[in-house]
């Protein structure tokens, strides 16, 4: 999977969850987190290869040479 796909998939689950949340803390906390994933995936090509990378190195994506 691509970055830009799974980080918007990350902002997804964040706002999936703040529905489930118990304190506007939470909420606002989440809210935040699914604002900075959708942000990353709309950086451009360049930008995520390297965030790419990084994930790569945390083993967040999957890494085999194509």
């Amino acid at each position: 999977m691509e970055a830009p796909a799974r980080y918007r998939e990350l902002a997804a689950e964040c706002l999936r969850l703040v529905s489930i949340a118990k304190t506007e803390e939470h909420h606002k906390t989440l809210r935040e987190m699914a604002q900075a994933w959708q942000e990353l995936a709309e950086e451009p090509a360049a930008t995520s290869e390297s965030l790419r990378a990084r994930d790569c190195s945390i083993g967040d994506v999957s890494c085999s040479s194509s």
